[in-house]
């Protein structure tokens, strides 16, 4: 097997693996009366999912991925190389191989646009208001843009939006921001009160 067919079998094993966090936590978040009382913020969602990843990544048969992939929370994307921070996503799945040491002797790395797996933004939506909405349709600018910018060879990073909704089902809303960014994968959760 070529190194270039492994990579792309580990991209798609990944996505699979984050897919299958992404729809477990979401049904807990769902389908739980205790979730109310777990979720407070956007931070305890990036958390669980985080914690999840991770030890599907890291442990049992997936195992193998660990030597390949990492896992990083807030990561900074800039404009270009060491100008003006651009985006913070809240996760971002990167290949190993891709992220390089600028200087050794202080923490100076970069990444290669290939190199991003999947970059996840996380909304936790308590209500609906111009404020919400205007935040919600940043992010998903953000995600489009950042997508753009690590598009290498026909091989864009998958990114997701992840709504879970306190404030009652308004995905339509959510949609209708995103109508215009169809590759942003749109995961909308209400919580088991609506």
């Amino acid at each position: 097997m070529t190194k270039k067919f492994l990579r792309r079998l580990n991209r798609k094993r990944t996505i699979q693996i984050l897919e299958n966090v992404i729809e477990e936590v979401g049904q807990f978040y769902k389908s739980s009366p205790e979730a109310t009382q777990e979720f407070l913020s956007e931070n305890d969602f990036q958390c669980l999912i985080y914690s999840k990843l991770r030890s599907r990544l890291y442990d049992g048969l997936e195992n193998i991925l660990a030597c390949n992939v990492t896992l990083h929370t807030e990561v900074s994307f800039y404009e270009k190389a060491g100008l003006r921070l651009k985006f913070r996503p809240d996760l971002t799945l990167f290949f190993r191989k891709g992220i390089k040491w600028s200087d050794r002797d202080k923490f100076d790395w970069n990444f290669e646009s290939e190199a991003v797996i999947a970059i996840l933004e996380i909304k936790f939506i308590k209500s609906v208001n111009k404020k919400v909405l205007k935040e919600i349709q940043y992010d998903i600018d953000k995600l489009s843009e950042l997508q753009k910018t690590n598009s290498q060879q026909n091989r864009e990073p998958k990114v997701y939006l992840l709504c879970f909704s306190f404030a009652g089902a308004h995905q339509d809303k959510v949609q209708r921001l995103a109508s215009r960014h169809s590759k942003i994968a749109i995961k909308f959760f209400p919580s088991h009160l609506n």
